[in-house]
């Protein structure tokens, strides 16, 4: 442990302090105590708390019982210093110097022990080393140490973030091999982001990793505001080279679809919550040059389309499908863009001539985050809601069916355009199968405010999804999942909805003829609904099932 660490423990066995009185107890800048501070947080050795702008700062508990009662007998420094701290819990079971992995260099071992053994820490007996079993309180202390740390392979001391099959996410004390990828803080100075973790963070097995799987592997690794936060400012940073769809995929592969709404919540409501508050945050986000989008409210939407009213000379319908309407209809405050469709091309011409004589000009390109959007264009004018406007489809996919036009609400006329506003069981489709920041937020509120017509949703996305020929209820599926699991909302359709994703995937599969086990290994579905969805679609005649082999072969219906 570095000596100034060790001064922090000392000073706050004395008792808890803000940052402030921290600094200037060990005569050293509020900045740099910082840094200490946080690398000591994420060992679980101290915590801090925020109350409003004061930071408080105090030893973790349990440990701050045993930290106080040795400090009455022994030196911390002479405890701690050089890697005791990494050391002495190794040292709970006999050990021969030999037995240490690679990680500390023996010397460095031989020098430690050699202190510890001086003060009458650590013991030798038949040539192994171990904590003197007399010291109940040190004793204790190193359990509670151990009991957060989990042996899983990759070293004695890596903690293990996150596991499925072979793949594993840890957390490992710097100084140790590493035989799988850096990821996470480890590298985000790659990714334009100077940060610079106290420990490495490595993805089993090796393999080139996706700028999204580093983003989602931070988030699970954070455990401080600030290092929530520095999350945030990868995101922005690194935009252009994050797909919104593929880091959904990628949250929920990693079991981390709530922390990666925890994102877009902040992001959009600039609500503390789990991260740094909106002033600090955004002034670490200048300093980064991570790039905060700006935001706008009722007040300027209602005066661009007044503007937009005053010079279009012909007469056109706009149907308001994202956050314009969801302010109007008072489901959140304020939004980036202004999401719409129109009906014809005719109308497309005539309302982007009019955006360009209003200053607005064409986005040269469509950014990561949009580039699944697929948009007729994408409108933008400095210190102005950037407009995306599509034509008859969203997508490629969601048309605007004669079903969403007359469940839409007439709002109102600006000179020759009249704006309309989708259901918002229509924006629930709309922001269900967009790839978009703010989008899993903006569902969660729409179905916290409002009764949904669940049985509209559904079958609209049936219709829509024949007409398309793009399954796109799989990504309705995972929507009204996140809201079950984040919000408590319980759709009467998800079973339903479930039933039909889970034979369009059947049908997907087959194609080639299998057997039911194959099946399973592509299907993520118990087994006892995988035979259920096989006999419903064998009865429909969308499957053939070949029972004269062994096992039964299942291909697509003629």
């Amino acid at each position: 442990m570095k000596k100034n660490e060790i001064k922090v423990l000392e000073s706050l066995i004395r008792g808890s302090k803000t940052l402030k009185e921290l600094a200037w107890d060990l005569s050293l800048s509020e900045s740099y105590v910082s840094e200490i501070t946080d690398e000591l947080c994420e060992r679980n050795f101290i915590r801090k708390e925020r109350k409003g702008r004061i930071v408080s700062i105090s030893l973790a508990k349990p440990k701050d019982i045993y930290f106080k009662k040795l400090s009455d007998s022994f030196s911390l420094r002479l405890l701690l210093s050089g890697k005791k701290d990494l050391l002495l819990p190794r040292l709970l079971k006999p050990k021969r110097i030999i037995d240490f992995e690679s990680g500390i260099s023996k010397s460095q071992v031989y020098k430690d022990i050699s202190e510890l053994r001086s003060i009458g820490v650590v013991l030798k007996k038949d040539g192994k080393y171990y904590v003197n079993p007399m010291l109940d309180d040190l004793i204790n202390l190193l359990e509670i140490i151990n009991k957060e740390f989990l042996y899983k392979g990759a070293n004695e001391y890596a903690i293990v973030l996150w596991r499925k099959g072979n793949e594993r996410l840890e957390k490992i004390p710097k100084g140790f091999g590493i035989e799988g990828e850096f990821t996470a803080f480890s590298i985000f100075r790659r990714y334009g982001v100077d940060y610079t973790p106290a420990h490495n963070y490595v993805f089993y097995p090796r393999k080139k990793l996706l700028a999204g799987e580093i983003f989602i592997h931070s988030l699970i690794a954070s455990e401080t505001k600030t290092q929530r936060s520095m999350c945030v400012i990868f995101y922005l940073k690194n935009r252009e080279k994050l797909d919104i769809g593929t880091i959904k995929k990628l949250a929920k592969h990693y079991d981390a679809l709530n922390l990666y709404v925890d994102v877009e919540y902040y992001l959009a409501t600039k609500k503390e919550y789990k991260f740094l508050p909106w002033n600090e945050f955004s002034e670490k986000a200048k300093l980064y040059g991570a790039g905060l989008e700006e935001y706008f409210g009722e007040e300027k939407l209602l005066s661009v389309l007044a503007e937009i009213g005053k010079i279009i000379e012909e007469e056109i319908n706009i149907y308001l499908i994202g956050g314009g309407n969801m302010i109007i209809q008072g489901i959140k405050d304020s939004t980036k863009d202004i999401d719409l469709i129109i009906e014809s091309t005719e109308d497309f011409y005539a309302l982007t001539e009019v955006l360009e004589d209003l200053g607005y000009r064409e986005s040269s390109k469509v950014m990561g985050l949009y580039k699944n959007l697929q948009p007729s264009t994408i409108m933008y004018k400095e210190n102005n809601p950037r407009f995306d406007i599509f034509v008859k489809t969203v997508c490629g996919v969601i048309e605007l069916s004669k079903s969403m036009k007359s469940n839409a609400l007439f709002f109102k006329n600006f000179g020759k355009v009249t704006v309309h506003l989708i259901s918002q069981e229509g924006i629930f489709i709309f922001k269900s199968i967009t790839d978009r920041e703010g989008d899993l937020e903006d569902v969660g509120a729409i179905a916290k405010k409002h009764s949904l017509n669940w049985k509209w949703i559904f079958e609209e996305v049936i219709i829509q999804e024949r007409k398309s020929k793009k399954r796109f209820s799989f990504a309705v599926l995972d929507t009204l999942e996140v809201l079950e699991d984040r919000y408590g909302i319980v759709s009467p359709i998800t079973k339903k909805l479930r039933y039909h994703c889970l034979e369009e995937a059947i049908i997907i599969a087959l194609d080639k003829p299998k057997n039911r086990g194959e099946l399973k290994k592509l299907i993520d579905f118990p087994m006892s609904q995988i035979d259920n969805a096989i006999r419903r679609l064998e009865k429909r005649q969308m499957i053939m099932v070949d029972r004269s082999k062994r096992p039964a072969t299942i291909s697509k219906g003629s």
